[in-house]
């Protein structure tokens, strides 16, 4: 983990912003005038734990999305609730899908539009963290760990998304 600080034109923060996020796992910029109020001092914690390595293996994110779909829906469809097990894994998994749909969000849209994907994936890793916390799992770093509080849930997702997929494979 890093802390970046950036002085620069107003209408660059947003595109500077989005490049960042685009490569590593960043925090929501504080953002501060400069003394002159000119430019704009942007601060970003930044994490190397990029989307590549945790989903190197993951299937393409339609194919991700119609097994979610497949998970949940034999348990809502018959009115029961799941088990604790396919509970986690339905809010890894949506987690994670989130999370890569920010990713390529970051890559081709606007910056309005990464913001809402950003917030929408950090709100479900957190939900998993919570989730997690409850449960009492713990991953190589647990839900508690201080590297989450610092940097982003979503590096705690990529972390667990990235051992299910292991555990999961011949």
């Amino acid at each position: 983990m890093f802390e970046i600080r950036i002085i620069c034109d107003p209408t660059d923060a947003d595109a500077i912003t989005k490049g960042l996020a685009g490569t590593f796992t960043t925090s929501p910029p504080l953002r501060k005038p400069t003394r002159s109020g000119k430019r704009l001092r942007l601060y970003i914690t930044a994490d190397h734990h990029t989307g590549d390595d945790a989903y190197a293996d993951a299937p393409p994110i339609v194919h991700e999305l119609a097994d979610l779909t497949d998970l949940i829906s034999c348990y809502t469809d018959a009115g029961l609730l799941p088990p604790s097990s396919v509970e986690r894994e339905f809010l890894l998994r949506r987690a994670a899908l989130l999370d890569r749909m920010a990713i390529e969000e970051a890559a081709v849209s606007a910056p309005v539009a990464v913001e809402m994907a950003v917030e929408t994936a950090e709100a479900a890793a957190l939900t998993l963290s919570l989730f997690d916390r409850v449960k009492g799992w713990a991953g190589e770093h647990g839900p508690e760990d201080r590297l989450w509080a610092r940097t982003s849930h979503r590096g705690y997702v990529r972390q667990e998304y990235a051992a299910w997929l292991q555990s999961t494979r011949p």
